[in-house]
């Protein structure tokens, strides 16, 4: 079925998708393999520091890097990038086969890859408006879409059956590998090779204007603002336990690497099964209000449960119902949020809320860190999954919340500009 689809698109259109899927699953496999070598090696404080600083390096190189996909040759840009995120990549697995152990050189190196994804992912993600007709780009979207999810699910799977035959390097060698199959592929994607003029006053002072315009029109609607809060508190406690903590819950069951790869890939089930079919069905069924506090209230009882879990497969099936909750919170707000924001004003309230996220992120770690030098890892996962459903469940004291989510479609659209006109006044067309 795939391929019959993909012969309604032009070569260029194939190879960025191969291009695209590679480096998707090139980033899963190092997702699960760098911090299993870390937790390994350096157990929890060296996992913490790693988990933080990538978070603030992402924060700071992804606005940093973006623009100069408007401004240099972007097949440049995708070939250099490329080209660095796998010399990086082969650094790290030459320091896994030598048996070199450095918690300083591997943030380094992975802060060097972070920078070149920040380059390279802005790029990407247009790829399909430059090199697609407009009547084909929504079904070549889609089509990258589910694409890229079976990638996710490819990765770790990948991940943990070189990991148990063959061991850490030889995963790490992978991820290399497989950035290098994405050089290859991308290397012919039919992008323009020439530099761009800037544009008027750059585009890293466009991005903090509207960052900042994002900002004051959230903080002027009171179900975004709460909403924003509640979504930041959350993921410094839910962040975590789906990221750092994971290897560190394997490894203190005597398990090997595969079980980790295996939460990973059960995570990502969760969040395929939710996405496609499960959470539009529970939706129907309870409504979105119901569905949005039951699903806040199961996300941290699924963490509590892999905190408390004592075999692998309990694990596996915590983050597979971990992912379906996740998927289903996500679903039955996102829409909704979405459509309510006004339409000039819905990128810049979606910036100023990643970047809340991408702080969550960063001090995540840390507090976690902190924690596991007092309390055991079952012990921190059960807090941090307790906090996760109290947090997440305090949306629904926001007054107004139930009648906002029991809005249909058509009357949410455009519902802030209505409701809280003052909030967006300084909007110039």
């Amino acid at each position: 079925m795939t391929i019959k689809l993909l012969q309604d698109y032009p070569p260029t259109f194939h190879r960025f998708l191969a291009a695209d899927s590679l480096i998707l699953m090139s980033l899963t496999i190092g997702q699960v393999v760098l911090p299993w070598l870390i937790a390994q090696h350096g157990g929890a404080r060296d996992l913490a520091t790693f988990g933080f600083s990538i978070a603030l390096m992402t924060f700071v190189a992804m606005p940093a890097l973006s623009p100069l996909g408007d401004r240099l040759p972007q097949q440049w840009l995708i070939r250099l990038g490329l080209i660095l995120y796998t010399v990086e990549a082969v650094a790290i697995a030459l320091m896994s086969s030598f048996g070199v152990y450095s918690i300083t050189g591997i943030i380094l190196l992975e802060m060097g890859g972070v920078a070149c994804y920040s380059l390279v992912s802005p790029i990407m993600s247009n790829v399909p408006a430059d090199i697609l007709p407009p009547t084909a780009l929504s079904k070549g979207m889609a089509l990258q879409k589910g694409l890229q999810s079976v990638g996710r699910f490819i990765g770790p799977v990948l991940a943990g059956l070189v990991l148990a035959s063959f061991g850490t390097s030889a995963a790490l060698w992978l991820h290399a590998l497989l950035l290098f199959g994405a050089i290859v592929f991308a290397g012919r994607l039919g992008l323009t090779s020439e530099a761009k003029p800037a544009p008027a006053g750059g585009r890293l002072r466009q991005w903090r204007r509207d960052l900042a315009r994002g900002a004051k029109a959230i903080w002027g609607v009171p179900i975004e603002r709460y909403w924003s809060l509640v979504n930041f508190v959350s993921w410094l406690f839910a962040g975590p336990a789906v990221g750092m903590l994971v290897p560190l819950k394997v490894q203190s069951l005597g398990l090997s690497g595969a079980w980790l790869a295996s939460c990973e890939a059960g995570l990502a089930i969760g969040v395929f099964a939710g996405s496609f079919y499960l959470a539009k069905r529970i939706i129907e069924r309870l409504g979105r209000y119901a569905t949005r506090a039951a699903s806040g209230l199961v996300l941290g009882l699924s963490l509590s449960l892999a905190g408390v879990a004592h075999s692998g497969y309990l694990l596996v099936a915590a983050f597979a119902l971990c992912g379906l909750s996740n998927s289903t919170l996500l679903l039955v707000g996102l829409t909704h949020r979405t459509l309510a924001r006004p339409r000039a004003f819905r990128s810049r309230m979606s910036g100023a809320t990643m970047t809340l996220n991408q702080i969550a992120s960063a001090a995540g770690p840390a507090l976690a860190g902190v924690l596991l030098t007092h309390w055991s890892i079952s012990s921190v996962y059960g807090a941090f999954g307790v906090m996760t459903a109290l947090v997440a469940s305090t949306i629904l004291l926001v007054r107004g919340f139930q009648e906002f989510m029991s809005l249909d479609h058509e009357a949410v659209d455009g519902w802030y500009g209505r409701q809280f006109p003052a909030a967006f006044a300084d909007e110039v067309a």
